[in-house]
């Protein structure tokens, strides 16, 4: 999906939840939140949009006994509710936390929608936020403009929830970021037991991996690291504006042409950790990511070159030089500009 274009949402239903495990007073609605209204119709649309790509999502599935997977089916075949199912989920979040009174307040916002014609089941994780306002106060007889601290504070729409989950109905597939954490543990994996669901890497883990692979064997055949990184980076970047994805055995067969040895290395370390045939990043995401090629030398010079110039010897040209040292050649330069 492009950044232009604004893909078709419709919102069916949207309920919140309110979960405080430091006081125990979780509020379940008995009613869904009412769409008719603008504001938040807006509010639950931009939570919804702003997750739909994400470079940091797992994409997972259910485990075989997942509970969770059981109370999905039932409601997509009528058989509940979709206030059944949200307080089923809430229900979820409380029973695993009930030990964990550390755990950070919050609303959860639980929706179903369809996007381009794919319905979802989504909830969010909205952690309340510390704010200030002010607040009027006449007890004295006098007015008097105060200053307040407020605790429950939701998130602004503006800002992508950083903790969600996204159930596509009809695949059973599952698309989640988890940045849940507790006084006593950073990384309590939370939606990976309320989901109930299997193991696997995002796309950004996934690039990560390739580029130090890459970087290895790299090193490892007396090659350029750099150039070979800024050739992984450029072709991400390429594929994933025709397509959304890319694959490995196209990237390897590329970056790795004229260099069979390498590129049968490259293979043994993808297979070796696991990593998916084809990976779906999107275009905005890959340019995040791979749009400048970064380096440093021994002596302390760093240079970032924009990806699409590092491999191209007309720009940026590297000379190995017989006493082993490397010089680097910065070609067609118009102005050099001082930043300060």
């Amino acid at each position: 999906m492009n950044q232009q274009e604004i893909p078709e949402i419709e919102i069916h239903h949207a309920i919140l939840h309110i979960l405080d495990f430091t006081t125990q007073l979780n509020v379940l609605s008995q009613q869904e939140l009412d769409l008719n209204a603008d504001m938040i119709y807006g509010y639950v649309f931009q939570h919804i949009y702003r997750t739909l790509e994400d470079a940091g999502q797992h994409h997972v599935s259910f485990g075989e006994e997942s509970n969770l997977l059981r109370a999905i089916r039932d409601y997509r075949q009528g058989k509940s509710s979709f206030i059944d199912l949200a307080d089923g989920i809430a229900e979820r979040f409380i029973s695993f936390f009930q030990d964990h009174p550390d755990l950070q307040a919050f609303d959860l916002l639980i929706v179903d929608y369809t996007v381009n014609f794919h319905k979802y089941i989504s909830f969010y994780v909205l952690e309340n936020t510390q704010a200030w306002t002010h607040q009027v106060d006449n007890s004295a007889g006098i007015l008097k403009n105060d200053i307040i601290e407020h605790h429950a504070v939701l998130p602004s729409p503006t800002r992508k929830a950083k903790t969600y989950a996204a159930i596509n109905l009809s695949t059973e597939e599952i698309r989640y970021c988890d940045a849940m954490k507790t006084g006593a543990d950073k990384n309590p994996r939370i939606l990976y037991h309320v989901l109930e669901c299997t193991e696997n890497k995002s796309a950004t883990e996934v690039v990560k991996i390739i580029k130090e692979i890459v970087s290895d064997v790299a090193e490892e055949h007396d090659e350029n690291p750099a150039l070979l990184l800024s050739q992984t980076k450029n072709f991400i970047m390429q594929r994933t504006e025709e397509s959304s994805s890319f694959a490995l055995e196209d990237l390897s067969r590329e970056i790795f042409e004229d260099k069979p040895e390498i590129k049968e290395v490259f293979k043994e370390r993808v297979a070796s950790v696991e990593l998916p045939e084809r990976v779906d990043l999107g275009p905005q995401d890959a340019k995040k990511m791979s749009a400048r090629q970064k380096i440093r030398t021994d002596t302390g010079i760093e240079i970032s070159v924009p990806v699409e110039y590092f491999s191209d010897p007309d720009y940026v040209k590297f000379i190995n030089n017989p006493d082993g040292t490397i010089t680097i050649e910065l070609r067609h330069v118009g102005k050099i500009i001082h930043r300060k």
